[in-house]
């Protein structure tokens, strides 16, 4: 990844894939919106069901705490969790986004990607360690 700068990360990211997770259950698929705020970044996450209709919204906060990882709060937990944004393409495009564990994975997008970007973007999964067949796709933002 060439240099990151948290600027070009705002703005809203659908989510392609993603390794499943308690707090996605029943979700299809979900957005993320990063927005610049007083000593951070706002953070607001949106699940959709497999119609496209929103079923749940959380509001959170994000910090910068070193290069491209970021601590992320939200309401329902004590926790501050890590989401490490672990590759990114020219022009924020695309991103992968995971954790030191390599227990969670999201590759994002701005929009809709092609069948051969998807198969790409789970190669540099693999590069980076995680393994790209626990991932569950969204086939609705993937042609």
């Amino acid at each position: 990844m060439t240099k990151f700068e948290i600027e070009g990360y705002l703005g809203v990211w659908w989510e392609v894939a993603r390794y499943p997770n308690y707090f996605e259950q029943g979700a299809a698929f979900a957005s993320a919106f990063y927005f610049p705020i007083v000593g951070g970044i706002g953070v607001l996450n949106t699940s959709f069901d497999q119609n496209c209709r929103p079923i749940s919204r959380i509001l959170g906060r994000a910090v910068q705490v070193k290069g491209t990882t970021l601590a992320v709060k939200f309401p329902v937990t004590t926790a501050w969790a890590e989401y490490k944004i672990e590759w990114v393409s020219d022009g924020y495009v695309y991103a992968i986004v995971g954790n030191t564990a390599k227990s969670q994975l999201w590759i994002l997008a701005r929009g809709t990607i092609t069948w051969g970007e998807y198969v790409e973007l789970r190669r540099v999964c693999d590069s980076l360690g995680y393994d790209h067949k626990r991932l569950l796709a969204n086939l609705d933002l993937i042609f």
